[in-house]
């Protein structure tokens, strides 16, 4: 378990890495260097599956985190809780960073213009879809 979780966020750093270097526009031509063109083509789309299931991951471990933790109901009063509650919000919030991330990555693919409104455009929706749930 610690093993995969390290090898994703190894594979995930490299990931982040070569979509920086694609944004930098600095990916040589095909004719050039072929695998270092189709690494650069593929590793915004592999950045964005891993970042999507590694915040499903870590939104499975809070679930079970906050079962965990939660007091159990007696018949005679609550107990209080001997071990401290575990947040997992910094991984969550850096994983949909990295999501992101990779969604200009693949928007510069295709040579989208104005990337940066687009993705506040997305954050924006997410952030108005997530309030009115709420308050629905």
């Amino acid at each position: 378990m610690i093993f995969r979780a390290w090898l994703s966020i190894i594979v995930m750093a490299a990931c982040a890495w070569s979509v920086w270097v694609g944004l930098d526009g600095k990916i040589p031509p095909y004719d050039y260097a072929p695998f270092s063109f189709v690494f650069h083509w593929v590793t915004p789309w592999l950045l964005l599956i891993l970042a999507a299931k590694s915040w499903y991951r870590i939104f499975i471990w809070g679930r079970m985190l906050q079962a965990r933790q939660s007091p159990p109901i007696l018949s005679r009063g609550l107990s209080t809780q001997g071990h401290k509650q575990t947040n997992t919000v910094l991984l969550k919030l850096t994983l949909q960073a990295l999501f992101l991330f990779a969604l200009s990555g693949i928007l510069n693919q295709f040579s989208i213009d104005h990337i940066e409104w687009w993705i506040v455009s997305i954050i924006a929706c997410f952030y108005l879809l997530k309030k009115s749930t709420r308050a629905g």
